[in-house]
């Protein structure tokens, strides 16, 4: 389905990309060990043009989950794509979601040795909240637990800033479920999820549900400039069609 043009906004930071840096070492092993190392270190800083968002909004189908381009048919990304673009694992098991987690103030203090100011009604916390806390020199872990909690944290942030990135500027608690095993993190299909998020904003958008986009939008991004870039005649059709759609 096809909208009018107009401005489209998205959500999300690459703050996290800053904080990964500067993470203390015990906390930064827990976060490569969650399979998210090659994902921080990656994260563009590219903004993203809403003129950009506008047009692959026009050409978005939610019928198919993809873009239709009259010089070539249709067009998605695939969870390859977004495994390529973002460096996590494509497949793997079902994320644990515990909608109640939110309720649970003894799982909080537990996993993150500290109760988070949450919105009791939706279970979300607002992701700066993290940062603030955990991004000071006083936090530095000094066992492994607290390299854990801190670990934790951080994902917490990173999800919702990239991944799970929403208008509200919060992350919601239940996440934390998959995050009680770090070790067990990446072996979560989180690739597949976040492909599902933006295909989840992106048909919502094209139908004139809300003008954000959300989810990890750079990806959209990044997609588009491997079209402009790639030397194949068959993307350079695309890329000649999204010329035509921006200028």
């Amino acid at each position: 389905m096809q909208v009018t043009s107009r401005t489209v906004w998205g959500y999300g930071s690459t703050a996290a990309r800053d904080w990964y840096a500067e993470l203390p070492e015990a906390v930064r092993d827990l976060v490569d060990l969650a399979g998210f190392g090659p994902f921080c270190t990656g994260l563009s800083r590219c903004p993203a043009k809403r003129t950009l968002m506008a047009a692959l909004v026009e050409r978005w189908w939610d019928t198919t989950n993809s873009f239709h381009f009259s010089a070539t048919g249709d067009l998605t990304m695939t969870s390859v794509d977004f495994a390529v673009l973002t460096g996590l694992d494509v497949g793997g098991r079902p994320i644990p979601y515990d909608e109640d987690m939110g309720q649970w103030e003894a799982a909080w203090i537990y996993l993150l040795g500290v109760r988070p100011p949450v919105d009791r009604p939706s279970g979300r916390v607002r992701y700066t909240w993290f940062s603030s806390h955990f991004r000071r020199v006083e936090m530095e872990p000094e066992t492994p637990d607290e390299a854990a909690q801190y670990a934790r944290g951080f994902l917490m942030f990173l999800f919702g800033t990239t991944l799970f990135a929403d208008r509200g500027n919060t992350v919601g608690l239940y996440l934390l479920s998959a995050l009680v095993d770090l070790s067990q993190v990446r072996r979560y299909d989180l690739c597949g999820v976040g492909l599902a998020t933006l295909y989840c904003y992106m048909s919502a958008t094209s139908r004139g549900r809300r003008d954000l986009l959300g989810g990890y939008l750079r990806a959209w991004v990044a997609l588009s400039a491997l079209l402009v870039y790639n030397s194949t005649p068959h993307y350079l059709l695309i890329a000649h069609t999204l010329y035509f759609i921006l200028c």
